[in-house]
């Protein structure tokens, strides 16, 4: 029993929970979901868009979790990085960025070889093809020899796409650059802390260490053919590749986002790495991306993009204005309620208190769909027994790292599981007198198979999702809106004014 007196807010994210009509492959729909049903019958609810311009993407590129963290927490449109780049790439910006140029002279003048790795789908969530292809473009003019170290999908996108997106990349390979390796991102953008996974990928690229194919088109087929989807490829190696040839070579990294990037990135470029034994140390003395990964990065790593500053945030300004506030998530989940949420900042603001639950060490969600979500909620349930915050803020993984894996069976028991979770939850608030704002980030466990197929959906949708005000105040409904609307509306309902820099509305109707 929740023992809590001080009224706080929870902002609940169902991360990956969308609504959809057809019933066919809807996780959400055929799960038993007994909470839910008795929230959207008896509460104000709507409906919120995650996707396109309304959160600072192309028009229906599909959301993810780091844009609607992001969003959520910055309360006004954010131009996201696909878009960015999209925009340098078509101005020549990109291709005449000064420290790109450089790292690429430098690299040849010392007689060093130029290395490019990242995703080869066009996903757009961590990185794109056509990112890749024109740093590969740039990169075959200003150097003697370009290595590309490739990451299949699987998870953003179809599970098979690889073999069409590696076609389209060879048929514009330039003479002077070699497919080097080829490995799912299930190995080279772990972000779980599975350093076996890293190893692997940096093995690979460090030291030519895999499968030798001498075709990257027959490695992928192999695999497909053994039932291996391209998130989950075995890294492989090509044409003869030994790895780093010495301190001369340089890294472009092509992903952009910082989550799935930092292990793989500290594992290539620090030299006091020590997560796994690297026997012979090579590693990348040089290197430039997209983004600042990391602020250990910033000795190494030359920037492509800088971080746009979001002043004024929610937890800034929760913070301001002198309450306290609690993060909680599981460990797939945490950067997202932390540092996406807080506008890509590490930093922890006066009053804010966190909390991470370990994942489940399993090779796959389906096979644990409950994941870590009743700790998650045990703890959410004790830091409002403490009687200590004004605001709340909890994702639940389960629907979109269970939506992910494909599993229609499991994503119903994840669903069932978050279900579970929310009354528990609004069990403790009825003692509390506090109120929960529960929405979700992105679409994605309602679409589990493809069309009118069973081939599996792993990858997140356009669909709206929900917006629920669990409250027991009287005469007041909920508006439609976007991600952008969520600060405003918990400023709201914690008697706040939002600051000027919020373009977002509140979604209260009174």
């Amino acid at each position: 029993m929740c023992k809590a007196k001080k009224k706080s807010i929870v902002l609940c994210i169902l991360d990956g929970f969308g609504l959809r009509e057809k019933k066919r492959g809807n996780a959400v729909f055929l799960a038993s979901t007994p909470n839910i049903d008795r929230l959207l019958r008896n509460y104000p609810n709507s409906t919120l868009t995650t996707f396109g311009k309304e959160v600072g993407l192309p028009e229906n590129q599909m959301g993810n979790s780091e844009v609607g963290h992001m969003h959520i927490g910055a309360g006004r449109i954010i131009q996201s990085m696909l878009p960015r780049i999209d925009d340098a790439i078509s101005s020549g910006a990109l291709i005449n960025n000064d420290d790109l140029l450089e790292i690429l002279s430098d690299t040849k003048l010392r007689g060093g070889e130029t290395h490019i790795a990242g995703l080869i789908s066009d996903g757009g969530v961590h990185g794109h093809s056509r990112h890749l292809k024109s740093l590969m473009k740039v990169a075959s003019k200003k150097s003697s020899k370009v290595n590309l170290h490739l990451f299949s999908d699987g998870r953003d996108v179809e599970t098979k796409t690889s073999l069409n997106d590696l076609k389209n990349l060879i048929s514009e390979l330039p003479s002077n650059v070699t497919i080097a390796t080829l490995m799912g991102r299930y190995y080279s953008m772990d972000r779980d802390k599975r350093w076996d996974r890293t190893q692997k990928a940096y093995e690979a690229i460090a030291n030519g260490v895999g499968k030798n194919y001498g075709d990257p088109l027959k490695a992928i087929k192999d695999s497909h053919y053994k039932g291996v989807t391209d998130e989950f490829i075995e890294p492989v190696i090509f044409s003869q590749y030994n790895g780093i040839k010495g301190i001369e070579d340089s890294l472009i990294f092509c992903n952009f986002r910082a989550d799935r990037a930092r292990q793989i990135l500290h594992a290539l470029t620090d030299k006091n790495f020590k997560s796994f034994s690297r026997p012979n140390g090579k590693m990348f003395n040089k290197a430039v991306g997209m983004i600042e990964y990391d602020i250990d990065f910033k000795q190494k790593f030359n920037v492509l993009f800088e971080k746009q500053e979001i002043k004024n945030g929610l937890g800034e300004w929760v913070s301001r204005k002198g309450l306290k506030q609690f993060r909680i998530a599981e460990t797939e989940k945490y950067p997202h309620v932390t540092y996406f949420l807080n506008g890509g900042s590490e930093y922890e603001y006066e009053g804010e208190e966190r909390s991470m639950v370990p994942s489940p060490q399993v090779n796959g969600y389906e096979q644990k769909p409950q994941m870590s979500a009743e700790e998650v909620c045990n703890n959410l349930i004790s830091a409002l027994e403490r009687n200590s915050f004004d605001l709340l803020i909890v994702n639940f993984a389960n629907p979109d790292m269970v939506g992910h894996t494909g599993s229609l069976s499991a994503a119903r028991v994840a669903v069932e599981t978050v279900d579970k979770m929310l009354g528990k939850i609004c069990a403790c608030l009825d003692s509390v007198g506090g109120e929960a704002l529960i929405i979700s980030d992105h679409g994605n466990c309602e679409q589990m198979y493809i069309g009118n197929t069973e081939n599996p959906h792993t990858y997140h949708t356009l669909n709206p999702v929900p917006c629920i005000l669990y409250t027991d105040r009287e005469k007041v409904s909920i508006s439609s809106g976007s991600l952008i609307d969520i600060a405003p509306t918990i400023l709201e309902l914690l008697g706040k004014d939002k600051p000027k820099q919020m373009t977002g509305k509140s979604l209260l109707q009174w």
